[in-house]
């Protein structure tokens, strides 16, 4: 089942802390990007994702919401074609 669909909100919270986000997954859904957010420390950070995870949050990495908001990889090079019409090369390339 895909997490994140085109079409989606995404809002981008870094710091795994936020009191306001546990109250505010229990009414969306949700879904944390756990290695593109931090805290003050690696257990503190552990703990932010924990308590995420208990109030319904689903845990991904930034690697599967990519892959998963292209779906394919037609899709894929579409979206990078479309981009690289837009905003030029991009300055890495893997």
């Amino acid at each position: 089942m895909s997490l994140v669909r085109r079409g989606d909100s995404v809002l981008v919270i870094v710091d795994t802390q936020p009191g306001f986000l546990a109250e505010e997954a229990e009414a969306t859904a949700a879904v944390v990007v756990q290695d593109a957010c931090f805290s003050t420390s690696a257990q503190a950070h552990r703990f932010g994702l924990e308590r995420l995870v208990g109030t319904g949050v689903e845990r991904n990495h930034a690697k599967g919401v990519a892959f998963e908001w292209m779906a394919t990889v037609e899709d894929g090079r579409a979206i990078r074609d479309r981009d690289r019409e837009r905003w030029g090369p991009p300055p890495l390339e893997l």
